[in-house]
């Protein structure tokens, strides 16, 4: 099985993720975009060919940071068919083709699609709090992750603890702690 956590920078992907690999029966592994952009050659970083976040934190990616992801997402979904639980977190600045994308790398896997949404001013207050990422990278993100073609389910973190919101995942899969 793979969770899949979408949602804006700073809503509380990652630490949700990181409950649920905690609470969940079983061993489960925990992916990010955060992790593949860590992999990736310094050279890729503020290239056309990469990854490029601009001071405001738009973020644009080029033709090998594509190939490299296709072939990263790949073995996480062929680490699925081996019965390994994953629980993945990203950004869908394009929902459709993101949900396409990973749809086709994890086939063969039973997915849960899990959208987590935060208001803007929750979320620019964490990002405040954070100091890594642009200012305004967060609510920038609101309009581009598109929750209608891409959540079998969908919390509001403002007031949700990672834990809650992992209880809440696990409710829906009905896969007891």
């Amino acid at each position: 099985m793979i969770v899949v956590i979408n949602g804006p920078s700073s809503c509380g992907k990652t630490s949700a993720a990181a409950a649920l690999t905690n609470i969940a029966p079983g061993a489960w592994l925990r992916f990010s975009i955060d992790d593949f952009i860590n992999a990736l050659p310094p050279k890729l970083v503020g290239s056309p060919a990469g990854l490029m976040i601009s001071e405001t934190g738009t973020v644009s990616t080029g033709a090998t940071f594509h190939m490299l992801f296709d072939a990263w997402l790949s073995a996480l979904g062929h680490l699925a068919r081996t019965s390994v639980h994953i629980v993945y977190d990203d950004v869908f600045l394009d929902p459709i083709t993101s949900k396409r994308t990973l749809s086709q790398a994890f086939s063969g896997n039973d997915i849960v699609w899990v959208a987590l949404e935060c208001s803007p001013d929750e979320l620019a207050r964490r990002e405040a709090s954070r100091g890594d990422r642009p200012a305004g990278m967060a609510t920038s993100q609101l309009s581009c992750v598109d929750h209608r073609y891409t959540a079998d389910i969908r919390l509001t973190t403002d007031r949700l603890t990672p834990e809650q919101i992992a209880r809440k995942i696990l409710g829906y899969i009905n896969y007891p702690e």
